[in-house]
């Protein structure tokens, strides 16, 4: 395990075999090799590039589903006759999983979790359009 890491490079032909690793402090950079990468990105969501209609909760997470419903700004946003899909943002077809999400409990278990949910509801919320 390393902290205050950053994975500048993943490498490898038909699946992770290495990853460059870069120390922020110095720069230095190491490639070590690796089967599978697990990685722990802070607590706070990156979530910029989502679009401004993705409503989030004060601390930047995701909103969906209760949380979702919950939010003063949804009855005015939503404009579908459906209420949203377990996992979808107020964006209808966009979904949200893991640590992104409002409510979510932050751990891979639960994130690998919810991405799997995520392509059963894409599947129905493609059925539905």
């Amino acid at each position: 395990m390393r902290g205050q890491t950053e994975i500048t490079r993943v490498e490898g032909a038909s699946h992770v075999e290495r990853a460059a690793l870069t120390a922020p402090s110095d720069g230095a950079e190491a490639v070590e090799e690796c089967d599978p990468l697990f990685v722990f990105i802070r607590t706070q969501p990156s979530n910029e590039w989502l679009p401004a209609t993705v409503l989030r909760n004060d601390k930047g997470f995701v909103l969906t589903g209760r949380d979702l419903q919950a939010a003063e700004e949804f009855p005015r946003i939503w404009k579908k006759p459906r209420a949203p899909l377990p996992l979808e943002t107020s964006e209808p077809g966009i979904f949200a999983s893991g640590d992104i999400r409002a409510g979510a409990m932050n751990r891979v278990a639960s994130a690998v979790g919810g991405g799997s949910m995520v392509v059963w509801l894409a599947r129905e919320y493609l059925a539905l359009t």
